[in-house]
């Protein structure tokens, strides 16, 4: 488990709208082959001839993040001794530039292109794909810092809801059947899936992520495995997480009243805040995968590729928001984050301090 055109162009629904001028190059290349019976298409020059003439909506629409963003990012990776160039003196091929390696993995990322297609627009091996997607692994990246304080005041100006520190759910990831227990991987909705656990904030940052459990297993038992479990109620202080149906009720995770048809106005009035703010991680998630829409189906054989792919993503998205980029156009309205599960706040017994704290919660909400 992690913790932090046709088929020459997008092959996405949107993909009409992205770059005019890309698809004319590809096209061209393309057209071209077929004349020359050539048996692959590449595309000489991209970066310098098209990727270069793009101005920032479209460089935007084709890799998902600002130019500002791409900039940043490429400035956070330049220290990394996976991104140094190789030099000549040692034979063989030159390693591939830095910018060129992360222009390819953000068009993995960004995309449901197969790797062949994306080799064949960067000129370069399917295995370098690859290798490039794997260099930019920002499962080590950098780690958004939590200003308690003001997180509690802009979660509580929503609907008055106090001391939340962040907001928790569960989504599925698409996934490839995986060689060793793969129907443990099947979901309710029938089919194999990852889950990706994720703390959002009220600026739709991801403040914390835990990913790789098959899809069938509860979104109960994925917090109790994961790092946060144990650290959250430290972290959390006398503040909280807001979290649905699915999780245990505790000091620091705040769950909705189970709706028996008999709950108090009282009630009623904590269900209402409490779902209108916990919204918010739903919303993030329809962003993540619609930015990234690797998300949607990952094909690759290894989970711990898989996990480090979703880790990478997520890492992303925060990098992006803080470059002033929330994505709120591409965030993804046909997806199901949620598939329903039985509510569980009674597993293992109830937390009467809990219990307690949300009853108290809810008298004072106005």
């Amino acid at each position: 488990m992690e913790t932090v055109f046709t088929e020459f162009l997008l092959s996405d629904d949107d993909s009409d709208n992205d770059c005019d001028s890309e698809s004319t190059v590809i096209f061209g290349a393309v057209l071209q082959t077929f004349l020359q019976r050539e048996s692959r298409v590449r595309i000489d020059n991209y970066i310098s001839d098209v990727v270069a003439q793009f101005t920032a909506v479209e460089f935007r629409r084709i890799y998902r993040i600002s130019v500002d963003c791409f900039q940043h990012l490429c400035q956070l990776l330049s220290t990394c001794p996976e991104m140094s160039v190789r030099s000549p003196q040692f034979g063989g091929r030159g390693r591939i530039s830095l910018e060129k390696t992360v222009l390819i993995a953000l068009r993995y990322l960004g995309h449901q292109e197969n790797v062949r297609i994306i080799s064949n627009i960067f000129d370069v091996a399917d295995s370098s794909v690859i290798v490039s997607r794997d260099r930019t692994d920002l499962y080590d990246g950098p780690r958004v810092l939590l200003k308690k304080n003001d997180v509690v005041r802009k979660f509580r100006e929503k609907r008055g809801f106090p001391g939340i520190v962040g907001c928790i759910d569960g989504t599925h990831i698409h996934i490839k059947p995986p060689t060793e227990h793969p129907q443990s991987y099947v979901n309710r909705k029938s089919f194999h899936s990852v889950i990706l656990q994720a703390v959002c904030l009220q600026d739709m940052k991801i403040s914390n992520c835990f990913a790789g459990f098959p899809g069938s297993v509860h979104d109960s038992r994925v917090l109790r495995q994961s790092d946060l479990w144990d650290e959250a109620n430290m972290a959390c202080g006398q503040n909280h997480i807001l979290g649905d149906g699915a999780y245990p009720i505790k000091t620091w995770l705040m769950t909705p009243y189970r709706n028996t048809g008999n709950l108090t106005q009282i009630q009623k009035r904590y269900n209402a805040a409490h779902s209108a703010t916990r919204s918010i991680i739903e919303r993030v998630f329809a962003m993540l995968k619609g930015r990234f829409r690797r998300l949607r189906y990952i094909e690759v054989q290894q989970i711990k590729t898989v996990n480090e792919i979703i880790i990478t993503c997520c890492v992303l998205h925060n990098i992006s928001i803080l470059d002033g980029d929330a994505a709120l156009d591409m965030m993804d309205d046909d997806e199901e984050d949620n598939i329903q599960q039985n509510a569980v706040n009674n597993l293992q017994g109830p937390d009467q301090q809990g219990i307690l704290k949300r009853d108290q919660i809810a008298a004072n909400l106005q």
